[in-house]
């Protein structure tokens, strides 16, 4: 019984000044707000867009001979209480479309808790849920 103790009292000790010491290392700054999405593509076309299809939200000129290569979103209007045009977010837990995207357009109020990504007729295409990113 007391060898049980000692071993007992032996891994709380190792355990609490090993892992315990961490815990109070974090810094609460460098937490991130993870947020769980549905994620689909869009076209800078007028059945898709307004009639001003080539800008964005933010008046950025979307240049068609290189969407793919811009790495935009538009967000739905829900999460643009959290986050602005300009952000950068990291889309993480999927292997398609993981990557950094910047918030240069908003989507249609109809929608919410939804991430488009800007790309070409011949590019990325498809809808992927429970979506998983957070703001940089």
């Amino acid at each position: 019984m007391m060898r049980i103790k000692l071993i007992l009292f032996l891994l709380v000790f190792l355990y609490h000044n090993t892992f315990g010491s961490l815990l109070f290392k974090i810094d609460l700054n460098e937490l991130k707000t993870i947020y769980t999405i549905d994620v689909t593509v869009y076209n800078p076309e007028p059945s898709q867009c307004n009639a001003d299809y080539l800008h964005t939200a933010d008046m950025s000129f979307i240049d068609t001979t290189r969407i793919n290569e811009l790495m935009w979103v538009a967000i739905s209007r829900d999460l643009l209480e959290d986050i602005n045009y300009g952000d950068t977010i990291i889309i993480f837990n999927n292997d398609t479309i993981a990557n950094e995207w910047i918030v240069h357009d908003c989507m249609n109020a109809r929608f919410n808790n939804r991430v488009d990504l800007l790309q070409s007729k011949k590019g990325l295409y498809g809808k992927w849920s429970n979506i998983k990113f957070y703001k940089k």
